[in-house]
């Protein structure tokens, strides 16, 4: 639609997307009432618009010259929006088709012709050769003008787009012509610009500029000779006669009442002309005549040179039927409500609302011939059989009659009767709707009860496929539950044998917005899907609501727009799904070889082998029939023992009970710290020497690439993995197992998200310490084992992460059974205490040391120091503590804790009363034979220990994360070249079996109480057999004092292996 003169008022509009989205909702109709008020100066412009079931009110005040005054939207925007400008486009649209209010003379279209062939001409003598690339294509879509530019490349016409426009900026004819047609254009779009032309002259421009295209000709359009209208005679259905006028060749298109322009398909452009004996109007209203006023139109057509046809002969016979009968027909019509707009336009525009609505038609058989209801009450009543014979035939009165009224005693009427559409015309008296204003009421109760009784009475009933409503009731929905990869996929099925319809969607849209609440307590209810209402038990549809409102994230359901999915792994999910929908009402269609009935648990069975060498403990023949079970059900498991309870030799184990039983197609792959590789290499040496082994390690691994599928076992670090990416994801495994799983605890780290594209027919995690801060470290790892068990990220951090990680919350133990049931059948964790009862006595022993004047003073001179930083940190963001921050700052104070030294590498001359106890301990530990193990984080802090045992003449051996031969180190202390052993925590933390040390003492406190008994488990595992003494050294009254009440007060949640952030109150705490 053109805006001529108008582009100034949408400068109000800055933004391009609000323009484009109120020009959608000017085009959708969305503007429900528009009133222009014209005052002396102003003109005043109220509209209400309906966008998402939302009405909203604009008020524009705009002055003579287009300048808009002010605005006003009750929208959140208040001004400029989308609101705004679909206002101005109807404003605008309104004023132009006020200003097309008479129709053009045949004088005035021939002048107008004539005119155009002068400018033709005119114009192709003063046309540049620069603007031969620039075409407009024309077509005609319901009575309008499309007009699509065009650049012309390589013989090729490609719609011009915004990318484009800067190709034509240098062309200064088309130029000016393709800036006329920009400010008339309303679509508009990256790729084509189109524009939809409801004025004559624009057309004019383009036929004159020799570059018009007529819809797929690639010859520009040229002005041809005036045509003559053709007509014919035609006869209606009450055998009266009428005239068509029949140009097939031409395209015409109403810009006037008395003449039309005309489009052939050879791109030529006319005036349609007609005669002056009977007028367009006449046409185009089907007046009718006799035989003798036919005849006189006929000569009076002729004699002015115009082709018509002779009036046909018209032969009426009567026809008496043996036998009557009738035939309804369900359909659904489409009723235009009034025009909008009146009044002639270049060309004749009418916008309107269209619905669809449900109708019959009423047919009587009389004999062969079926008859549309009639509303005479005549004896008899015309039937065309043909052409120009019609029959009068004999009617059964009482018959129909009869019909009629029992289709108005259950509330239909004649669409004839309606008011407020302006296209009932189109439909005969035989046509009905509904009257009764509950239009599923009613259609349930016309198809389902008055059609049974009609049928017995000899009247059939036909239903078109367009009908809204389906013919046949649903008794019960069926379930369908699929598998898709590591998930379920719940499906809500109406089933017969013409059906099998997914009514899911509808469910879900029933869920969200609540209008099961409207459903009439009626036996069966509509449900809506692809413009079809189906007709379902209402109690099988509330079964599904209270269904879908009751279930929850917790339960282990994900529920998306068109479907409900839950993880194959969660029993407990499938179980609430079979127990909830139970037969007649339902039908549960299911694979049941994929349901896992019962706990892996209790699914064992001892396989035996010649394979595996060692002899295996009653609870680790239970962890390796666990292995077995999950390995035939093709899951995957979390073996989380307590360090030291050998969870290598039952992986050893496990994998020759698959190598007897010819399970293994592809290698096993093992992914472990570089530390722990040597100890897999030595451990499968021990108990599996049968089984090839690749350690796919160090500088030569690439030439071990070549035997890998030959091999049992290949063993790799995580490094590595990394690094030789590329060559792994093309390689399939057999079993993938992950030594210390903690590694990919991180769900955004890349080695957690390359390792888990690895394609492997089942994995297995290998950790004795599954979460060392928080729950999420367990999703990440359950998201590597059994994708979907525990949801994705965000709902197991709503319903799991954060209710925990909360002190005080009244729901914990809840949280921690449901978390527990949904993985115990894949988890597997027991400790020493229970299954170890002949290790001997663990004694844990705290020494708090009082730190001396000196290195006290350095103390509080640096807690206050660190106190005021956090505090002016935390007003001055205005936010909550940095955690990460603030542990760096604590960080110092710790130092200080250890040796002062640490802290501030000046102090070189200060004490630590703390050393010079370790020294004092270890002194009268060696007198007494013991074999020591000392940790601490700060590797630092082990070499001045080293130095003050060598100025005693003490043996030691240190190891930290800068020792290149580890092994090494290790052999040389269960050998006895010494009896202290300085281990950094990182670095010496898992994977060494340390049975040799009798002694831990533990220098410093960590924050997470786990890793310091975890490396406490490098000496109290199978195979001590001396009672182990664990030290801890305290420095009183400091910061490490605090983080061991930290620890105490929070031994519930670390039960649970979950840590919260620190507060500030915790911050409060540690710097008290």
């Amino acid at each position: 639609m053109p805006l001529k003169n108008s582009n100034k008022l949408f400068e109000i509009i800055a933004n391009k997307r609000f323009l484009d989205e109120g020009k959608r909702l000017q085009e959708a109709d969305s503007i429900l009432k528009l009133e222009i008020e014209n005052c002396e100066e102003t003109t005043l412009v109220k509209s209400v618009i309906v966008e998402n079931n939302i009405k909203v009110d604009c008020k524009i005040v705009i002055d003579p010259n287009s300048n808009i005054i002010s605005q006003e939207c009750s929208c959140n925007l208040r001004k400029g929006c989308q609101h705004i400008a679909a206002t101005l486009f109807e404003y605008s649209y309104t004023k132009e088709l006020s200003n097309c209010k008479t129709a053009p003379t045949l004088d005035s279209y021939s002048q107008w012709m004539e005119g155009l062939k002068q400018e033709i001409s005119k114009s192709k003598s003063n046309c540049k050769s620069n603007c031969n690339n620039i075409y407009f294509r024309l077509s005609i879509k319901s009575d309008r003008v499309i007009i699509t530019p065009l650049i012309a490349k390589k013989q090729k016409f490609i719609p011009i787009g915004r990318k484009d426009i800067k190709l034509i900026e240098a062309d200064s004819c088309n130029n000016n012509l393709f800036k006329t047609f920009l400010s008339t254009t309303i679509n508009r779009s990256d790729t084509e610009y189109t524009a939809t032309i409801t004025g004559i002259d624009f057309i004019k421009q383009i036929i004159c500029s020799g570059k018009a295209l007529y819809k797929n000709s690639d010859k520009p359009l040229k002005v041809i000779n005036d045509l003559k209208a053709e007509f014919s005679w035609r006869t209606n259905s009450n055998a009266e006669l009428y005239i068509k006028a029949v140009n097939n060749h031409a395209y015409c298109i109403d810009i006037s009442i008395n003449n039309r322009i005309y489009f052939d398909n050879n791109g030529g452009c006319g005036v349609l002309l007609f005669p002056e004996s009977i007028t367009y109007d006449a046409i185009a209203n089907k007046n009718l005549f006799n035989s003798s006023e036919a005849k006189n139109i006929t000569d009076k057509i002729s004699n002015e040179g115009f082709y018509i046809t002779p009036p046909p002969q018209i032969t009426v016979s009567s026809f008496c039927a043996e036998k009557v009968s009738a035939n309804i027909i369900l359909k659904n019509i489409r009723l235009d409500e009034c025009n909008r707009f009146s009044g002639y336009a270049e060309p004749k525009i009418s916008k309107t609302k269209s619905r669809s609505t449900a109708a019959i038609e009423v047919y009587f058989n009389y004999g062969k011939y079926s008859i549309p209801y009639s509303e005479s009450h005549g004896n008899e009543i015309l039937h065309k059989a043909s052409a120009n014979k019609f029959l009068s035939v004999e009617r059964d009165l009482p018959f129909e009659r009869k019909l009629m009224d029992s289709l108005f005693s259950v509330g239909l009427i004649g669409v004839n009767e309606l008011n407020n559409f302006s296209n009932l015309d189109k439909f005969s008296v035989n046509t009905m709707v509904n009257n009764t204003g509950n239009e599923c009421d009613f259609w349930y109760s016309f198809i389902f009860e008055t059609i049974p009784e009609l049928n017995k009475r000899d009247i059939t009933t036909d239903i078109s496929a367009n009908f809204i409503y389906f013919p046949q009731l649903f008794n019960n929905i069926k379930i369908a539950i699929q598998k898709r990869k590591h998930s379920y996929v719940m499906s809500f099925f109406l089933t017969t044998d013409s059906v099998d319809l997914n009514i899911t969607p509808s469910l879900t849209n029933i869920l969200n917005y609540d209008a099961i609440r409207q459903i009439p307590e009626s036996e069966y209810t509509p449900i809506s899907i692809n413009n079809k209402k189906y007709f379902v038990d209402i109690s099988a549809i509330r079964k599904c609501h209270e269904f879908l409102t009751s279930i929850n994230e917790t339960d282990g359901f994900s529920l998306h727009k068109h479907e409900i999915t839950f993880s194959i792994y969660n029993r407990h999910t499938l179980q609430i799904v079979l127990d909830y929908f139970l037969p007649p009402l339902f039908m549960v269609d299911i694979d049941k070889s994929t349901i896992i009935t019962q706990s892996l648990k209790n699914n064992l069975e001892k396989i035996k082998n010649d394979i595996f060498c060692g002899k295996l403990r009653p609870y680790q023949q239970e962890g390796v029939s666990w292995l077995d079970a999950i390995a035939r059900k093709k899951t995957g498991g979390l073996l989380a023992d307590d360090m030291g309870l050998g969870k290598t030799i039952q992986i050893l184990a496990h994998i020759s009970n698959q190598k007897t039983a010819n399970q293994i197609t592809h290698p096993c792959l093992i992914i472990s710290p570089a530390s722990l590789i040597h100890n897999w290499s030595a451990e499968i040496n021990d108990f599996t020497p049968s089984l090839s082994t690749i350690t796919y390690y160090g500088t030569d691994r690439i030439l071990k690439q070549q035997y890998f599928s030959q091999t049992d076992i290949i063993i790799t670090s995580y490094t590595t993995f990394l690094k030789d990416y590329d060559f792994f994801i093309e390689k399939n495994f057999h079993l993938l197992v992950l030594d210390e799983s903690q590694n990919i605890k991180n769900k955004d780290a890349t080695i957690s998200k390359l390792i888990k594209t690895l394609s492997a027919e089942y994995r297995l995690c290998l950790t004795g310490t599954p979460i060392e801060n928080h729950l999420g470290e367990l999703w990440s790892q359950f998201d590597f084992l059994l994708p979907g068990l525990l949801g994705n990220y965000s709902f197991f951090n709503r319903n799991f992460k954060k209710p925990a990680a909360t002190e005080k919350n009244d729901n914990y133990s809840q949280i921690r059974y449901k978390l527990l049931e949904t993985v115990s059948p894949y988890y597997l964790r027991r400790t020493k205490d229970n299954v170890l009862k002949e290790l001997p006595p663990k004694n844990i022993i705290t020494r708090r040391i009082t730190l001396n004047e000196q290195q006290y003073a350095i103390y509080n001179k640096t807690k206050n120091s660190v106190r005021n930083e956090i505090n002016h940190d935390v007003l001055k963001k205005q936010r909550k503590p940095d955690s990460i921050n603030i542990l760096s700052k604590l960080l110092r104070l710790r130092q200080i804790c250890c040796h002062p030294v640490l802290a501030d590498k000046q102090l070189t001359q200060a004490e630590s009363s703390k050393l010079n106890y370790l020294l004092e301990l270890l002194t009268t530990l060696l007198s007494e034979k013991h074999r020591i193990l000392v940790y601490s984080q700060f590797a630092s802090m082990l070499e001045i220990i080293t130095k003050a045992l060598s100025a005693k003449a003490i043996k030691s051996i240190i190891l930290t994360g800068k020792s290149k031969d580890r092994e090494k180190l290790i052999q040389q202390f269960r050998k006895g070249k010494a009896d202290i052993f300085l281990i950094s925590l990182k670095a010496g933390g898992v994977g060494l079996n340390l049975t040799e040390a009798d002694t831990v003492i533990h220098y410093d406190p960590w924050w997470n109480p786990a890793a310091e008994a975890q490396a406490t488990d490098r000496a109290y595992r199978i195979g001590q057999k001396k009672h182990l003494l664990c030290y801890k050294l305290i420095a009183a009254d400091t910061i490490e004092d605090k983080i061991i009440s930290m620890q105490n007060s929070k031994s519930s949640l670390a039960s649970m292996l979950e840590k919260r952030q620190i507060t500030q109150s915790d911050i409060e705490m540690l710097l008290k």
